[in-house]
C-alpha cells in the first residue's frame, strides 16, 4: 500500500531516512511532539503530509508505537498507516462549500433586510445558493465520514450526513429533533471529558477529540471527531463544521500492539530471572532424584521427597509457561492431527473436574493436517479446559469441544490481523459459564490479569494460549456474554503433508559404561550434582567450573574425554563458543549443551554448530542419561 501511494519501490524505501519523503508541511512544534511522545514509550496518532515520488503529496493517518529496550528507552518503533488524501481533500472541499453556502446565505439575509431593488440579481443569487448547496450535499452525503453543522448562536445542530445512521445507529431525524442525542450516545466514562471539550472550546469553534460511542445494539465504537470554524468577515463564528469518523479497527491495532508490547516486557524479564531460576530448580530436582535413587530403605523419607520433587515440577512448569506465552521456548512442531491429542488432554481432564461437569467432544473426519508443539497444544486444552471448569463450578454444567476443518476467507480474515484467508483446523472450547463483560473480555490475555480469588489461578493460562497460537501462526478468538457462557476459537493453518510418527514413551534411564565426560559449569552446586548424577548412571566424571580449565584439560590430552557436556551462560565465554573452541581441538568430539533461556538459540542454529544435543533446564536424570547416550552414539546400557 505505501508503495502504491508514495510512488517508491520497496528497495527505494528500504534503509532509507523517512524525512526524504517529508512534506516539510509540519512545524517544529509537531514534530517536537511526536518524538517527546514516542520517546517517552507512549503511543502517538496523528496524520502526517509526505511528499510522493512525482512531487504530489498525499495525507497518513499514523499510529507509531514504541517498543521499549531494558532501561524504558524505545529501540524499535511500529507505525500503522492508512492512507487519508482522499477524505482530507473532501474535507477541504466540504469546509470550502459551507463557507460558500454560508456567504451567500448571508448576503440574501442582508439583501432582504434593505430590500430587493434588483428582481434579476436577487434570483441569479438564489440560482448559486442552491448550486453551493447541491455541491455541498453531493460531497456531505458520499463519504464514510460523519459531517456535521451546528449554529453555535443558537446551539443547534443544523446538518448531519447520512453516515450518522450508519455509524451510531440512529436516525439523522432523531438527532436534529434532540441535538443533545448525540452526548447521551458516549461512553459513560468519556462523557464527562466531551462536554468539557465542547464548552471550553465552543467560543474559538475548533476541537480534536476522540471516545467512545455505544450503540443501541449495544456495540462499542470508537470515534475521532474534529471541529472547524466558519468565520464572517469580521471573524466572527457564524457556524461550527466538523468531521467524525469510526477509528475502531485502528484502536483494535493499538490494542493488539500494547499486548505486543506486555508480551515482549514480560518475555525480557523471563529471560533475566529463568538462568538462575532454572539452576536453583535444576539442583533441586536433580538432588532429589538422586535421594531416591539411593534411599532404599525408608518408604516415608523417599515419600517426602517425591512431594519436593513434585513442586519442584510445578514450579519448573510455571518458568515454562512464562516461556511460553512470551514465544522464548523453543518449540517441537511436527505435522500431526490434533484429534488424538486433544482426545488425551480431555482424558486428563476428565479426572481432574468433577463429574457434574459433562464433557462433550466431536471430531470432524475432514479437520487437516497441522503443523504443531503436541505439548502445547495439551497445555491450551488444559488451560482452557480448568477455565470452563471454573466458569461452572458452582453447578453442573458441560464443557463442549469440536475440531472442525475451517475455511477462512478473505472478509473474516480481514477482521483478525493473525489470519490470512486459507484452510484452517478450527478447535473450539465452550462452556455454559457465567460468561464475561466486555470490559474482562478486554484484558483476559493480559499477562497475570485474572477473575479467580488469590491462590487460585497465576494469571497466566490464558496469555499461555495466546502466546502458542501466535507461534503456531494461527489466532485466537473469543466470545461471551455475562450468563451466557464462553466459546474460543482457536485457528491452526493447514498443513500439506504427512503426518508425524506418534513418539514413543519414556522408558528405563539409559545407563554408561565408563566412558569418560567433562562436565563443565559455573555453578558450583550443579558441577557437583553432574557429576554425581552421571556417576551413578556409570560414567566417569571430571568437571570444570571454569570454561578456559576445560578447554586447558582438552588441550592438555584431546583424546582424553568421550564426551563433553557444558553450560550454554558462563562469564566470559559461552558454552556455544566453548564448543566451537573444542572442536577445533578435537574434530568431532560430540559435545551437550544445556541452557535454561536463549531466545537466539536454536536446535538447528546448535546442530550447525557440531553440537550432538541441546538440552533444557531443569534436566532431570532420564533427560540426561538419554542425551549422553544419543551423543555417544552407542546402544545404551540397561
Amino acid at each position: 500500500m505505501f508503495c502504491a501511494i508514495s510512488q517508491y519501490s520497496r528497495d527505494e524505501l528500504l534503509g532509507q531516512d523517512y524525512r526524504f519523503i517529508n512534506s516539510d508541511n509540519h512545524t517544529g512544534e509537531f514534530i517536537g511532539d511526536l518524538w517527546t511522545t514516542i520517546s517517552n514509550g507512549r503511543v502517538w496518532f496523528g496524520e502526517i503530509r509526505n511528499k510522493a515520488k512525482d512531487g504530489s503529496f498525499f495525507w497518513l493517518g499514523v499510529t507509531i508505537v514504541p517498543f521499549l529496550a531494558d532501561a524504558a528507552k524505545p529501540r524499535q518503533y511500529i507505525a500503522i498507516c492508512t492512507d487519508i488524501t482522499r477524505r482530507k481533500a473532501a474535507e477541504e472541499k466540504l469546509k470550502a462549500s459551507v463557507n460558500e453556502v454560508v456567504v451567500l446565505k448571508a448576503t440574501l439575509e442582508k439583501r432582504a433586510i434593505v430590500a430587493v431593488t434588483d428582481l434579476a440579481e436577487h434570483e441569479r443569487d438564489e440560482a448559486a445558493l442552491r448550486g453551493s448547496e447541491d455541491r455541498f450535499r453531493e460531497l456531505a452525503e458520499n463519504i464514510h465520514e460523519v459531517f456535521w453543522i451546528t449554529d453555535p448562536a443558537k446551539r443547534e445542530i443544523l446538518y448531519i450526513s447520512p453516515a450518522y445512521e450508519k455509524i451510531w445507529g440512529r436516525s439523522c431525524e432523531s438527532l436534529l429533533a434532540t441535538p443533545r442525542l448525540w452526548l447521551e450516545a458516549i461512553y459513560a466514562d468519556d462523557r464527562s471529558r466531551i462536554e468539557q471539550a465542547v464548552r471550553s472550546k465552543q467560543a474559538a469553534g475548533s476541537y480534536d477529540e476522540e471516545y467512545r460511542i455505544v450503540r443501541p445494539d449495544g456495540a462499542v465504537r470508537w470515534i475521532h471527531d474534529r471541529a472547524f470554524p466558519v468565520r464572517d468577515a469580521a471573524g466572527a463564528v457564524l457556524r461550527i463544521v466538523g468531521v467524525a469518523e469510526d477509528i475502531t479497527s485502528r484502536k483494535q491495532l493499538e490494542d493488539q500492539f500494547r499486548q505486543a508490547q506486555k508480551m515482549e516486557a514480560i518475555g525480557t524479564l523471563a529471560g533475566g530471572i529463568a538462568h538462575d531460576f532454572n539452576n536453583i530448580l535444576g539442583a533441586i530436582v536433580g538432588y532429589t532424584e538422586l535421594s531416591q535413587l539411593m534411599l532404599k530403605d525408608n518408604p516415608d523419607v523417599r515419600g517426602y521427597l517425591g512431594a519436593v520433587l513434585q513442586a519442584t515440577l510445578r514450579a519448573t512448569d510455571l518458568v515454562r509457561q512464562i516461556l511460553t506465552f512470551s514465544r522464548q521456548r523453543p518449540q517441537e512442531r511436527r505435522p500431526m492431527q490434533l484429534q488424538p491429542v486433544v482426545a488425551e488432554s480431555l482424558k486428563l481432564l476428565r479426572s481432574s473436574i468433577p463429574s457434574s461437569i459433562e464433557i462433550d467432544a466431536t471430531y470432524a473426519v475432514d479437520a487437516p493436517l497441522v503443523l504443531a508443539d503436541a505439548t502445547q497444544v495439551h497445555q491450551i486444552m488444559m488451560n482452557l479446559g480448568t477455565n470452563a471448569w471454573h466458569a461452572m463450578r458452582d453447578r453442573s454444567g458441560r464443557l463442549q469441544v469440536k475440531l472442525e476443518r475451517c475455511v477462512v476467507d478473505a472478509a473474516y480474515a480481514a477482521t483478525n490481523p493473525s489470519l490470512r484467508p486459507g484452510v484452517y483446523a478450527r478447535l473450539s472450547v465452550s462452556d455454559v459459564g457465567s460468561g464475561m463483560d466486555e470490559a474482562t473480555l478486554r484484558r483476559i490475555f493480559e499477562p497475570f490479569f485474572t477473575t479467580k480469588p488469590p491462590g487460585e489461578g497465576t494469571g497466566l493460562g490464558l496469555a499461555v494460549v495466546h502466546g502458542i497460537m501466535n507461534s503456531h501462526d494461527g489466532a485466537v478468538t473469543v466470545y461471551s456474554h455475562v450468563g451466557e457462557g464462553t466459546i474460543f476459537h482457536l485457528y491452526f493453518p493447514a498443513y500439506e503433508g504427512e503426518a508425524a510418527v506418534t513418539a514413543v514413551a519414556e522408558g528405563p534411564v539409559p545407563r554408561g559404561d565408563g566412558e569418560r565426560i567433562l562436565f563443565v559449569d559455573d555453578e558450583e552446586l550443579l558441577v557437583r550434582l553432574g557429576q554425581s548424577t552421571l556417576v551413578a548412571l556409570g560414567y566417569d566424571v571430571e568437571v570444570a567450573t571454569k570454561p578456559e580449565a576445560a578447554l586447558n584439560m582438552v588441550r592438555a590430552d584431546p583424546h582424553r574425554f568421550a564426551l563433553v557436556v557444558t553450560d550454554q551462560t558462563m562469564p566470559g565465554m559461552t558454552g556455544l563458543f566453548l564448543a566451537n573452541q573444542l572442536l577445533q581441538i578435537q574434530p568431532g568430539l560430540p559435545i551437550i549443551l544445556i541452557t535454561g533461556f536463549s531466545p537466539s538459540l536454536t536446535s538447528e542454529k546448535a546442530e550447525g554448530a557440531g553440537i550432538r544435543q541441546l538440552l533444557l533446564k531443569p534436566t532431570t536424570i532420564h533427560s540426561l542419561g538419554a542425551a549422553v547416550r544419543a551423543a555417544l552414539g552407542t546402544e545404551p546400557r540397561r
